[in-house]
This record gives structure tokens, sequence and C-alpha cells, in this order.
């Protein structure tokens, strides 16, 4: 069902003010907890641009690389354990 922006900003009015949970506020207004959920972070999402420069190179295992962004600093060399970096970069991803 297609609920129109109006609806949606009413009812998220309503559910702040009511001081219900989520799931009862939910079946009350017959609307899915699932929908209620996505509008209230539709409402709080924050966009950032975020420009990159991005290279494609290769790299040889002699060499080392430094990925900075901010406040992370990451160097990576050929000790560098590979699951361990995959997961730091996970979290990167989600934090940036």
């Amino acid at each position: 069902m297609r609920y129109t922006k109006q609806y949606k900003q009413e009812l998220i009015t309503k559910f702040k003010a009511s001081g219900q949970s989520k799931n009862k506020f939910s079946k009350e207004n017959n609307i899915g907890i699932a929908t209620l959920h996505r509008w209230l972070e539709d409402e709080t999402a924050t966009f950032v641009k975020v420009e990159t420069k991005q290279e494609i190179m290769s790299v040889n295992k002699s060499d080392i690389i430094k990925i900075e962004y901010g406040k992370f600093k990451i160097i990576v060399d050929s000790n560098t354990n590979e699951d361990l970096l995959c997961k730091v970069l996970k979290s990167m991803v989600s934090v940036c």
C-alpha cells in the first residue's frame, strides 16, 4: 500500500506524541511495524556527500599501502592479516 507523504508525517508526529511502543502504535493504526520503523529511519536519515578519488593500481607484496580517511589511518604491508583487514574495512564502510 502506498501512503502519501503527508499521511506518513502525520503518523510519525502522532507516534512521537503517543509515548507508545512501535509495536502497539502500529497495531492500533493498522500499519506494519516494519513500515513505521522505516518511516522513522527515513525521517532521521542524514546524507553526506563524500568525494573520493578512485585509482586502480596493482600492488606488489613488498609494497606498503597507507589508507587515510579523516581520523582513520591504516598501514597495510605484506604481514597484514587479510581477514582482519577485511573486517576493518567493512567497519569503516559502515562509519563512513
